[in-house]
């Protein structure tokens, strides 16, 4: 991870004229985030969901297009259900 150049600052432009600034990733610049660089994750057995907002995952994960509730409750525990 060292010697990689810094996040990108480059600016993109969102729907409706705004811009804003593109990251690398989720966590902005992972080689000094460690939380990202953590390898110790447990699945947890038992996790379930207890409420979502199916809207929401619909509109903004495009895997999630169309799914029913059950589909998308085994996407976030398949994403979601780990413990560090």
């Amino acid at each position: 991870w060292r010697g990689l150049p810094p996040p990108s600052s480059e600016r993109v432009d969102l729907e409706g004229g705004e811009a804003q600034q593109r990251l690398e990733n989720a966590a902005g610049n992972a080689a000094n985030d460690f939380d990202v660089l953590e390898d110790k994750f447990h699945r947890l057995r038992k996790a379930r969901v207890l409420c979502a907002d199916y809207a929401n995952l619909r509109q903004h994960f495009s895997a999630l297009r169309g799914a029913d509730e059950e589909a998308i409750d085994t996407w976030l525990v398949e994403q979601a259900s780990w413990l560090s």
